[in-house]
């Protein structure tokens, strides 16, 4: 069988400390053809350095630098910029280790299912290790993946993210848009709303917690609850999921479902209502992960923060 070609996208960020061994684990990849296409998003240690030296070294690695666009910016353009001729794409960050094959097991996953022509997205658990790639957990099971989950929470990993040539047009449809949160939970909301999302429950990669993580993983409940706590008051670098679901509105909603659509409208009227707050804060067809991020999030709706 013809090996898939993969665009892994990589945008990094004074990054010089893991650096080399997650470049090391993209490019030994097995099963799969790899084009790693990394973008340096301003740094000023060493890491643009080691990115050259390193795609001196490798024909199938492309690095560009450019001004600093912050991490949903810099991996959005690099994602536009990657050749449309090619069968997958994937993000990666720049501080972990993927087992060997994670690549050939989204691609497994990604040619077995049954429809084949839709957008798709494949992502996965994480192991989370210390700095020195100590085991320390895996994440738990998502229980609930879907539009009306990612309306509120983003639970995906990008670093686990592989989506076909169809989920990445549908991805960049209105270009690369300047307001959303995360360039993960973006994908997440478009392809939930008009593809699927097929998630192992086997852990792709080594996910690296350290001082300076961008998202890093909550281990214990006192961790969940006090970063909830912080979400809820002040949202994702001071801007809330309802900014996101209004730009996603305009570009999407009249494509979208007419049921997910009315739920989107209402969740966006709410904002100037109480009384629509309190009737959107007791609705049942809210999709929430875990007890905890249910009752943040109908807090978060009621004090409107969210």
């Amino acid at each position: 069988m013809t090996k898939s070609r993969i665009a892994v996208i990589l945008s990094t960020y004074n990054g010089e400390k893991y650096l080399a061994e997650q470049l090391d684990s993209i490019v030994s990849q097995e099963d799969v053809d790899v084009e790693l296409l990394i973008r340096d998003d301003g740094s000023s240690d060493s890491t643009l350095a080691l990115l050259r030296e390193f795609a001196a070294a490798h024909p199938n690695v492309r690095c560009t630098a450019g001004e600093n666009k912050g991490v949903t910016g810099s991996f959005m353009t690099v994602l536009e910029a990657a050749d449309d001729s090619l069968d997958y794409y994937a993000f990666a960050d720049q501080d972990d280790v993927w087992y060997p094959r994670k690549l050939a097991n989204a691609v497994e996953a990604l040619r077995s299912a049954p429809d084949p022509d839709l957008p798709l997205l494949y992502c996965s658990r994480l192991e989370l290790v210390d700095e020195r790639l100590r085991h320390l957990a895996v994440t738990r099971p998502l229980r609930d993946i879907s539009f009306r989950n990612a309306l509120f929470q983003n639970v995906l990993a990008g670093c686990t993210m592989v989506m076909n040539a169809r989920a990445r047009e549908l991805v960049l449809r209105g270009g690369v848009a300047h307001n959303i949160l995360m360039h993960d939970w973006w994908c997440y909301l478009a392809i939930s709303a008009f593809g699927r999302i097929l998630y192992d429950e086997r852990a792709g990669i080594k996910y690296r917690q350290h001082d300076h993580n961008q998202v890093g993983a909550r281990v214990r409940w006192s961790e969940r609850i006090r970063w909830r706590y912080k979400r809820t008051l002040h949202g994702l670098y001071g801007h809330f999921p309802s900014e996101q679901n209004d730009l996603f509105l305009k570009i999407y909603g009249e494509d979208l479902p007419e049921t997910e659509r009315r739920f989107a409208e209402m969740t966006l009227a709410a904002k100037r209502s109480l009384l629509k707050r309190v009737i959107l804060a007791s609705s049942n067809h809210i999709r929430m992960q875990s007890p905890v991020d249910n009752f943040f999030a109908r807090v978060g709706i009621l004090i409107n923060k969210f």
